[in-house]
C-alpha cells in the first residue's frame, strides 16, 4: 500500500486530520487516490462525516470494495510521519521534472524560469494557519515593547518625505504600498526618490525603464543635476563633480536592479525572490504594476487583479515592504485622483495597505503645486501632503512653509 493510499485510510478513520494536514490534490498521482481524496474533502466541507458509506454515496464512480479496504490495518496516530513522506515524494517528482524541462525547452531563459518555479514549489507549503491567541500575545507584546524602546524612531524604512513617514510609520515589513499617478506625473521618479533616500538593501524591478535610464535618473535626483543635461551630454564642470560623487556613493550601496520590457509578473516574482535569497534585500520597488503581463488567457482586468494579489502575497512571503507604482485611468487626468481611479482593476485598492496618489495641481497664474494624497492607510490617518516636485532633476522634497 502506498503512503498516499494509507493516508486516505487515516483520513477515513479520523476526519479531523483534514483540518491540520497540508497535503493537497497535487500530492496524489494515482487517479483512484485523487478521486477519493477529493470526495472526502467535499463531504467534510458539506458538514457530513466522511466514511465508507458517505464517500461512496457522494461519488458512485468510486469502487466501494476498494474504498472499504483502505481502512484495513491502518493506524491514524502516525499520520504526520506519513504526511512528511508524501510531501517528500511530491518534491522528488518535481525535481525529476527538471530533467524534462532541460531536455524539452530550447530557450534558456524560459527553461530557467520554469526551473525556478519548480524549486520555489519544492518544500513550499502554506504559512497561513489558525493560531491560538496565546501564541500571539508574547510576540505582539515584544513588538510593542520594541517600538516603545525606539523612542519615536520609525519602525519602517524611511521614504525621505517626513510627513509621509510620520503618517505611515515608514515602509513596514509585509505591507503593500501602491503609488498611483497618470503618465508623466512622477510615478517612476517618486519610487527612485524613495530608493535614493532609504539606506536599506533594496531591489528595483522595472518593466518600463532600462537600468541605464534608472541610473541616469538617480544621478539627477541624488546629484541635483538637470536630467536633460545628463541625457544630452551638455554638462557643466560642476556637474561632473556631482556625478563622480553619486557614482562613488552608489558603488558602495546594496541596490539591485532588474529590467525587462513586457515582463511577466511570474518573472518579476522570481527575480524578487532571487534578490531576497541572494542579496538579502529589505525593501522592493516595482515600476509599474500594469506594465507587468499576466496570463494571456485571462481578460486584462483579471490579469491585473491576479498581479495585484501576487504582489500582496510577495510582501507577506518575503517579509519585506513592497512599493509598487500603478497607473490611474484616463478619467483621472487633470482632476484630483481618488482611490477608485486605479486603472484596469479595483483589486488594487483592496490589496494596498497604503495607497498614495500623486496630484500635480495648477491654478492660472500660480506656480505648480504637488500633493501626495494618502487615500488609504490601514494603520493610520489619511491626509493630503504638499511636497516639492522639481521636474528638472526629478526630486521630491519636503515642503517647508
Amino acid at each position: 500500500m502506498s503512503d498516499q493510499t494509507y493516508f486516505l485510510g487515516q483520513l477515513l478513520q479520523d476526519n479531523s486530520i483534514l483540518y491540520e494536514t497540508i497535503v493537497r490534490e497535487e500530492d496524489f498521482i494515482c487517479e483512484f487516490d485523487l478521486r477519493v481524496f477529493s470526495a472526502i474533502k467535499t463531504v467534510i466541507k458539506q458538514g457530513d462525516g466522511a466514511d465508507i458509506a458517505t464517500v461512496a454515496a457522494f461519488d458512485r464512480n468510486i469502487d466501494v470494495y476498494h474504498l472499504a479496504s483502505l481502512t484495513n490495518n491502518v493506524m491514524s496516530v502516525n499520520w504526520k510521519q506519513v504526511e512528511r513522506r508524501i510531501l517528500s515524494q511530491t518534491d522528488q517528482t518535481r525535481l525529476h521534472g527538471i530533467i524534462d524541462i532541460i531536455k524539452e525547452e530550447h530557450d534558456n531563459d524560459t527553461a530557467i524560469q520554469a526551473i525556478h518555479r519548480v524549486l520555489e514549489k519544492c518544500g513550499e507549503r502554506s504559512e497561513f494557519e489558525i493560531t491560538s491567541v496565546r501564541d500571539v500575545v508574547k510576540e505582539s507584546i515584544d513588538l510593542i515593547e520594541k517600538r516603545f524602546l525606539m523612542k519615536g524612531e520609525l519602525p519602517g524604512i524611511k521614504s525621505g518625505i517626513t510627513e509621509l513617514d510620520n503618517l505611515t510609520l515608514g515602509f513596514e515589513k509585509r505591507k503593500l504600498y501602491v503609488i498611483g499617478a497618470r503618465p508623466s506625473q512622477g510615478k517612476t521618479a517618486i519610487l527612485l526618490n524613495f530608493l535614493n533616500n532609504c539606506r536599506s538593501k533594496a531591489g528595483f524591478i522595472s518593466a518600463e525603464s532600462s537600468k541605464y535610464e534608472l541610473m541616469t535618473r538617480l544621478y539627477a535626483i541624488n546629484g541635483r543635476i538637470r536630467s536633460k543635461r545628463i541625457v544630452s551630454g551638455m554638462l557643466q564642470e560642476a556637474d561632473f563633480v556631482k556625478l563622480t560623487d553619486v557614482a562613488s556613493e552608489y558603488s558602495g550601496r546594496d541596490v539591485y536592479l532588474y529590467d525587462e520590457p513586457n515582463m511577466s509578473y511570474d518573472t518579476a516574482l522570481m527575480k524578487a525572490r532571487e534578490m531576497k535569497h541572494r542579496y538579502g534585500i529589505e525593501i522592493l520597488f516595482v515600476d509599474y504594476l500594469q506594465c507587468l503581463s499576466g496570463d494571456p488567457k485571462l481578460k486584462r482586468h483579471e490579469q491585473v487583479a491576479e498581479i495585484s494579489r501576487a504582489l500582496k502575497g510577495l510582501a507577506r512571503r518575503l517579509d519585506i515592504p513592497v512599493v509598487v507604482s500603478a497607473q490611474l485611468r484616463r478619467d483621472a487626468e487633470g482632476i484630483r485622483p481618488k482611490l477608485s481611479d486605479f486603472s484596469d482593476s479595483t483589486q488594487i485598492e483592496r490589496d494596498a495597505d497604503v495607497a498614495v496618489m500623486i496630484y500635480n495641481y495648477k491654478k492660472e497664474k500660480e506656480p505648480l503645486k504637488t500633493y501626495l494624497l494618502i487615500e488609504k492607510n490601514r494603520d493610520g490617518e489619511c491626509r493630503d501632503i504638499e511636497v516639492i516636485f522639481n521636474k528638472e532633476n526629478m526630486r521630491f522634497e519636503n515642503y517647508i512653509q
